[in-house]
């Protein structure tokens, strides 16, 4: 089926020979973000939406022969610098990146409870966030975003908040100061508790340390938390106790020579918080 799916995809950029404009996605993508559009037709294009951005590509199938369409800005693609290969629909969407992310940042401004994105919202969000470049978008979508994470009684489920935090850590790599939300992650290693997302909070402090090869003190203190949240690469949800342990002990050593600053000590706070909830074991850790 989904093999079926991929090769329709050029459909959506097929136009009227000599009118380049006069093609399906780029109505379809402004239909989403029109206020008069009832929940059930942007349901169905969110679903096309995600469709374009997770289905991968088959080898050695051919595309249904859609002539004249809209060609790849292969240009685009190589900006972004990614590990993986792009796939076809995600390349098709490049041009509407940032009306995707408007329609979004509008869904969690809109909601009197600030809500809950529905779970494709919180999908399209996750892969879209990866293709972003527009630092104003990013940091808006950041400063609602962030709030959700730590929000409520209950923690949302495992696949809700890794989500979340894979859009996070998209996002914060195009601000200019990733280091203003150090603040505002630091309550996030006191309340998730599931073993992906807490390794995915880690990847964020390391890539906005990646930012700041400058700041020393910054840099030191995120291989502190990465210490203290270690994990056995033997073992795939097993915690490193050695690395943890000797990361306990370096924070004690660091907080004496004042070497530890307030956001990066805020983090460090929540983290024990966490271990006494879940453990019950910090403070013989630091008089060790």
């Amino acid at each position: 089926m989904n093999q079926r799916v991929t090769k329709c995809f050029v459909l959506l950029v097929k136009h009227a020979e000599g009118q380049p404009t006069m093609c399906a996605l780029p109505h379809i993508m402004r239909l989403l973000g029109s206020s008069k559009a009832c929940p059930s037709v942007t349901g169905t294009i969110l679903e096309m939406v995600e469709r374009l951005l997770t289905l991968e590509d088959y080898e050695g199938d051919a595309r249904i022969p859609a002539e004249p369409a809209l060609s790849i800005d292969t240009a685009a693609v190589a900006r972004l610098n990614l590990r993986e290969r792009l796939n076809y629909g995600s390349c098709l969407l490049l041009p509407h990146v940032g009306s995707l992310l408007a329609y979004l940042h509008s869904r969690l401004t809109a909601s009197k409870r600030r809500s809950r994105l529905s779970r494709q919202e919180l999908s399209v969000l996750s892969r879209v966030s990866e293709l972003a470049s527009d630092p104003i978008t990013s940091d808006s979508l950041l400063r609602l975003l962030l709030p959700l994470l730590g929000r409520g009684r209950q923690e949302p489920p495992e696949t809700v908040v890794t989500d979340l935090l894979t859009s996070v850590g998209n996002l914060i790599s195009q601000v200019p100061q990733p280091h203003t939300y150090l603040r505002s992650l630091a309550p996030l290693f006191g309340t998730v508790s599931h073993v992906t997302p807490r390794k995915l909070l880690s990847l964020v402090l390391e890539s906005i340390s990646k930012r700041c090869d400058d700041d020393k003190a910054l840099i030191s203190g995120v291989q502190l938390v990465v210490g203290l949240n270690a994990w056995d690469a033997r073992w795939v949800e097993q915690p490193d106790f050695i690395r943890r342990l000797d990361a306990f002990k370096q924070v004690h050593v660091s907080l004496d020579a004042g070497e530890i600053g307030p956001d990066i000590g805020a983090i460090i706070i929540h983290n024990c918080f966490y271990i006494l909830r879940k453990v019950g074991v910090v403070y013989p850790l630091f008089t060790l």
